[in-house]
């Protein structure tokens, strides 16, 4: 905890110029107290450092907070010497309190609002379940299960069909294939034939006798 610098007196024209220029950038001084402790000393011009500056806001405040709580006047010389002083701290304690004040309020609104998105959520998953457990009755009511068999059936036997259509178109072809071959083998044999019975014709016009059997 920051102790009370008693080593310099302050005086009161000197402190109202540090509390003035506090409560002028109070927002600034809420997100970092030392920083603009440091910058109250340059644009006063006095001759302390920020380290002193916080000790005495510390203790004004303090000294305000406590005289507020046990209702009885402030113990601070600085405050009781002068209205200004007293002043410009109390702006300074106000100000303070109620940006705490509203910091809790908000950190409730956001915790409500939590609250409220849980709830939402789960009242949204009920909704599905419900909409989801409908669906499932639906589906497997006896009307609806026989529909669905009786689609089935027929896709199976529309494949089926389809399935012997082409096998049977397939048979048929590999058919006329085979018959083709068979005509063309006996083309092939009636050719042969008639080329080996020309070659005996000529060879009996030649006089000789070409006996099959017997040839080497």
């Amino acid at each position: 905890m920051p102790r009370a610098d008693k080593s310099i007196f302050w005086p009161s024209s000197e402190l109202i110029k540090v509390l003035e220029f506090i409560n002028d950038n109070f927002d600034e001084y809420c997100k970092n107290r030392r920083k603009i402790c440091n910058e109250a000393v340059k644009a006063t011009n006095i001759c302390r450092n920020g380290k002193s500056v916080y000790n005495k806001l510390f203790n004004l405040i303090r000294n305000m907070m406590i005289s507020e709580f046990k209702s009885s006047e402030p113990t601070s010389r600085s405050i009781k010497e002068s209205k200004e002083i007293r002043r410009l701290v109390s702006e300074l304690y106000n100000k303070t309190n109620a940006k705490e004040k509203n910091k809790k309020e908000n950190q409730k609104i956001t915790e409500d609002r939590k609250s409220d998105d849980t709830k939402m959520n789960l009242d949204d998953d009920k909704v599905t379940i419900g909409a989801f457990t409908g669906q499932m009755d639906m589906f497997f009511s006896i009307e609806n299960v026989n529909e669905f068999c009786e689609e089935k059936i027929q896709n199976v036997n529309h494949y089926a069909t389809i399935s012997k259509e082409i096998v049977e178109s397939g048979l048929e072809i590999k058919l006329e294939e085979i018959l083709q071959l068979l005509s063309e083998c006996e083309k092939t044999m009636k050719d042969r034939d008639s080329k080996v019975n020309k070659l005996l014709e000529d060879l009996e016009s030649v006089g000789m006798d070409w006996d099959p059997d017997n040839t080497p």
